[in-house]
C-alpha cells in the first residue's frame, strides 16, 4: 500500500510539473491587437517616433492544442499604421509579416508573460532608411485583453541614406517600444483565451 501510495505521489508530482510548462491557447481564431499610446523611443539620440493608428492583426495558432513554453500562440504579420517624428515629419513604418507572439511562462492570475519576436520593422522619411528588430517581453492579461511591453531588445542593423545623419542613426542602437495594444477581434472572433 506504501508503494502503491509513493507511486501515486510521483505520478502526480510528473503531472503537475508537465502541466506546469505548457500552456493552450484558444479563441479568436483572428486577433486585432490595436495599439494606444505607441511609441518607438531611440535611447541614444533621443527621438521617439509615434505611431497612431498602430494595429496589428493576426490568427490564434492552432487554436485548443497545447504546446511548450516559448511557442507561438499568434501569427502575427498585418499591421496598420501612421508613424511621425518632430524632426521627419510622416514616417514610412513597414515591417516583415513575420512578427509572432509567444507564452514564455505560467500565469499569474489572468496575466500571462509573453514576446512579442521576429519583429524585423524600417522607418523612412527624407533619404534615410533605418532599419531595426528584435523582440519585445510584456505581458497579456486575458481579463483585460490587453498587451502591456515592459522590456524591448530592438536594435538598429542597417542606416541606409545621405540624410541619415540628421539624427545620427547608428548601427547598434536600442529602440524601446512604449504604449499598450488592446485586442479587438473583428465579428466572428472571440477574445484571446491561455490556459
Amino acid at each position: 500500500m506504501s508503494l502503491v501510495l509513493a507511486c501515486g505521489l510521483v505520478t502526480a508530482g510528473a503531472v503537475e510539473a508537465r502541466a506546469g510548462t505548457t500552456f493552450t491557447p484558444s479563441g479568436g481564431p483572428a486577433v486585432n491587437l490595436v495599439g494606444t499610446n505607441v511609441v518607438f523611443h531611440f535611447d541614444e539620440i533621443g527621438q521617439d517616433f509615434r505611431c497612431s493608428p498602430f494595429n496589428i492583426a493576426g490568427q490564434v495558432t492552432s487554436p485548443g492544442t497545447g504546446r511548450a513554453f516559448g511557442s507561438e500562440a499568434v501569427d502575427l504579420g498585418g499591421l496598420t499604421d501612421t508613424c511621425s517624428n518632430p524632426i521627419w515629419g510622416l514616417t514610412d513604418f513597414s515591417a516583415d509579416p513575420a512578427w509572432r507572439l509567444t507564452v514564455t511562462g505560467a500565469a499569474t492570475g489572468p496575466t500571462w508573460p509573453v514576446r512579442l519576436e521576429q519583429m524585423a520593422m524600417s522607418l523612412s522619411a527624407l533619404n534615410c532608411t533605418v532599419k531595426f528588430g528584435g523582440a519585445v517581453d510584456g505581458t497579456f492579461d486575458t481579463s483585460t485583453q490587453r498587451f502591456t511591453p515592459s522590456t524591448s531588445a530592438l536594435l538598429v542593423s542597417s542606416v541606409t541614406g545621405s540624410m541619415c545623419v540628421m539624427l545620427d542613426f547608428q548601427v547598434g542602437d536600442h529602440a524601446l517600444l512604449q504604449g499598450y495594444f488592446t485586442n479587438l477581434p473583428p465579428a466572428g472572433s472571440g477574445p484571446l483565451s491561455i490556459s
